[in-house]
C-alpha cells in the first residue's frame, strides 16, 4: 500500500467505488476529476494549524473502513504529519513529511494511483497555495516494515527547483503583424504555439518602440486526481503560463496574456509519465 503526496498486484478490492466529479480541472476526454471527500476542520488543539481527516475510507483493501489524519503544527514550517489507523488489525502508523507544509488549501484524495489494486492517499496539490508557491510531490509506501518515502516528481519534472518549460527567443518586434512564440514542455516533450499578436495590439504605444521583449513565467500551482481510460487513476497538474511585454527603457512589464497547461501523469512501471497534455487560453 502506498501513500502519495503531490508540495511522486492483484486487486483485493471487491468493487471500485464510483467517484463523482469535482470542478477543479476542466475535463479532458477521459480525465474525470474526483470529488474532494476531505473534511477540513478547525484544529482541535492549539498546537495544530491544519487538520484534514478521512474516517470512512478503506486504505488496505480489506473491506473495512480505516482512518487517515493529516495535520500541520505550523503553516510555514516543516514537517507535517500523517497518522494512519487500520481498523481490522488495530495497526497504526505515524510519519512526518519533510516537504512543503500542509496548508488550508490542500486536498486529500483516496485512489489507486499505482495500479496495484490497493488505494493510495494522495495530496495532489501540496504546497500549491498563494502563500507557498509551486506544488511538490512525495510518495509514502507502507509495508510490514513501516512507511517508506518514494519520489513522485523528480528534479526537472514539475519540481520547483528544476527547469520544466522554456520559450523561444523573447526579443520582439511589436510593430510586426504577427507575434508568435513557441513554448516547450520538457516533461511531455511537446511544443505549443502561443500567438500574442492580438494581445500586443491592445498595449499602449505598441507601434512606437515602447516595448522590446516578451517575458514568460511558468508556475505549476494546482493538482488533482483524475480518472483515466481503463479505470486507472492519475494526477493532473495545472501550470500557469504568463506572457508580459517588457519596456525598452526600464525593463518594467505590462501584462499580455495568460495560458493554462494541463498535464496528466500516470504511474507506469514504477515511473511517472505524462500521458496527456493540453493548453488553454484564459477564458477560452
Amino acid at each position: 500500500m502506498a501513500f502519495l503526496c503531490s508540495c511522486g498486484g492483484s486487486n483485493t478490492m471487491q468493487e471500485k467505488p464510483k467517484l463523482p466529479e469535482s470542478s477543479l480541472m476542466p475535463d479532458a476526454a477521459d480525465n474525470k476529476p474526483i470529488v474532494d471527500q476531505t473534511e477540513q476542520k478547525p484544529a482541535e488543539q492549539l498546537s495544530t494549524a491544519v487538520s484534514i481527516t478521512k474516517n470512512d475510507v478503506d486504505i488496505d483493501g480489506d473491506g473495512v473502513a480505516d482512518s487517515v489524519h493529516a495535520y500541520s503544527t505550523d503553516l510555514f514550517k516543516l514537517p507535517f504529519y500523517v497518522d494512519i489507523s487500520l481498523s481490522a488489525d488495530n495497526t497504526a502508523y505515524h510519519t512526518s513529511i519533510n516537504t512543503d507544509c500542509l496548508d488550508t488549501g490542500n486536498k486529500m484524495r483516496i485512489a489507486d494511483i499505482t495500479g496495484d489494486g490497493v488505494p493510495e492517499i494522495v495530496f495532489p496539490d501540496l504546497g500549491g497555495t498563494s502563500t507557498r508557491g509551486e506544488i511538490s510531490a512525495v510518495t509514502l509506501q507502507i509495508s510490514d516494515n513501516g512507511v517508506k518515502q518514494i519520489e513522485v516528481f523528480k528534479d526537472g519534472f514539475f519540481h520547483k527547483d528544476g527547469r520544466n518549460f522554456t520559450s523561444s527567443e523573447v526579443e520582439a518586434d511589436f510593430t510586426a503583424l504577427k507575434l508568435v512564440y513557441s513554448i516547450k514542455s520538457y516533461p511531455s516533450g511537446k511544443e505549443y504555439e502561443i500567438d500574442l499578436s492580438d494581445a500586443a495590439k491592445l498595449l499602449p504605444e505598441h507601434n512606437e518602440g515602447y516595448y522590446s521583449n516578451v517575458s514568460f513565467s511558468f508556475v505549476t500551482l494546482a493538482g488533482d486526481v483524475v480518472e483515466l481510460s481503463g479505470g486507472k487513476y492519475g494526477i493532473q497538474v495545472k501550470t500557469v503560463i504568463e506572457a508580459d511585454a517588457e519596456k525598452a527603457d526600464d525593463g518594467d512589464t505590462d501584462f499580455l496574456s495568460r495560458y493554462y497547461l494541463y498535464s496528466t501523469l500516470e504511474y507506469v512501471e514504477r515511473e511517472w509519465l505524462v500521458v496527456d497534455e493540453y493548453i488553454l487560453l484564459e477564458d477560452s
